[in-house]
């Protein structure tokens, strides 16, 4: 039977419900900068208030019904429809594509426990992260110790190379973009000794004449394809793709990943958001897409800025996929693109 408002144990109730809600609002206030990134927080903060709250709504009764009846009946409702919200919201937050850094890295550094043992790394081995983007997931994955540097800045990128570590991991499709170009600087500081398709590894080596392409793998043995575009290109409002490379994804692909680089000069005017994409597809729909917004990477001048990008194409046996390299001007802005460079290697 449900108890009267008044009721001792529901007044306690209440002001239990009280208390739990002040705090929450606290606790709130003093997280309020950390909620734009940590969302789940306010599941710490105000769950268990709202399920006090229900409990207390749902424990007394009025003496007229048609009062516990309008409590009763929109309190199921939103039970109801909150089930239905949540699954919504979980869908998205489970969607991912080439935005979702966290899952990229989750995806990248899958399996490297195995390969750092198979070229006989020690489990005790300390291993820098650069270009981690989660915290705990590369270090997990491979099953070592170390640091990861989460947001490649020249600072937080020189910071990190000074700690005591055996060996740096850097993601294959980020290195240029989020790593090189930040701090050029690390190519005479890092030689590369092993990779496994998708994360290279590098050792201390400081004030060593390295050449960029050294500092990627780069050589005689490991390129497939390289192309340079003797002419700049114009983009405006009539274009809307730009290709720069497209050919049979069997020619490069096969049983191991292959890195494309692309490097060159952008002048572009304030409302250009050019996005550089690579892609493996045929007919049916696409294997492979991965895209890097300009807008993110460069910023309006009146010079040319040098960019570098790299993609990581998964292995493949397909011999009617395309592959395909191109700029894609969705929102039809101005920008001249020179000096344009285009490697395939392994």
């Amino acid at each position: 039977m449900k108890k009267s408002i008044y009721d001792s144990g529901v007044r306690e109730l209440l002001i239990q419900t009280a208390i739990a809600g002040c705090g929450s609002v606290i606790y709130f206030f003093l997280m309020l900068k950390q909620f734009p990134d940590h969302d789940y927080y306010f599941i710490d903060s105000f769950y268990p208030t709202l399920i006090l709250m229900l409990i207390s709504l749902m424990s007394f009764q009025f003496k007229k019904k048609w009062l516990n009846y309008s409590i009763t009946i929109p309190l199921l409702f939103f039970l109801c429809l909150s089930f239905t919200e949540t699954k919504t919201t979980l869908d998205k937050r489970f969607e991912t594509g080439s935005w979702d850094r966290d899952e990229i890295t989750r995806k990248t550094f899958t399996g490297t426990s195995v390969y750092l043992d198979s070229i006989g790394i020690a489990k005790d081995a300390k291993i820098l992260v650069l270009d981690g983007y989660t915290t705990n997931v590369p270090l997990i994955l491979m099953n070592r110790k170390g640091w990861t540097i989460n947001w490649t800045t020249n600072d937080r990128i020189e910071e990190g190379l000074t700690k005591p570590f055996d060996l740096v991991a850097i993601q294959n499709c980020f290195v240029a973009s989020d790593v090189v170009k930040n701090d050029s600087a690390i190519i005479t500081q890092l030689e590369k000794f092993a990779d496994n398709g998708f994360v290279s590894f590098y050792k201390m080596k400081r004030n060593e004449e390295r050449t960029f392409y050294q500092f990627f793998g780069i050589d005689s043995s490991t390129i497939l394809f390289r192309e340079k575009k003797p002419d700049s290109i114009f983009a405006g409002v009539s274009n809307e793709f730009i290709e720069l490379f497209s050919d049979s994804a069997l020619k490069y692909i096969s049983d191991k990943p292959v890195k494309i680089l692309v490097t060159g000069r952008i002048l572009r005017s304030e409302d250009a958001a050019p996005q550089l994409t690579g892609s493996v597809s045929k007919e049916e729909g696409v294997f492979y897409y991965f895209s890097f917004d300009l807008h993110d990477y460069t910023i309006k001048s009146d010079s040319p800025q040098n960019f570098m990008f790299q993609f990581v194409v998964p292995s493949r046996k397909n011999n009617s996929e395309i592959l395909k390299v191109y700029f894609w001007n969705n929102q039809k802005g101005k920008f001249s693109l020179n000096d344009l460079r285009l490697v395939i290697y392994r």
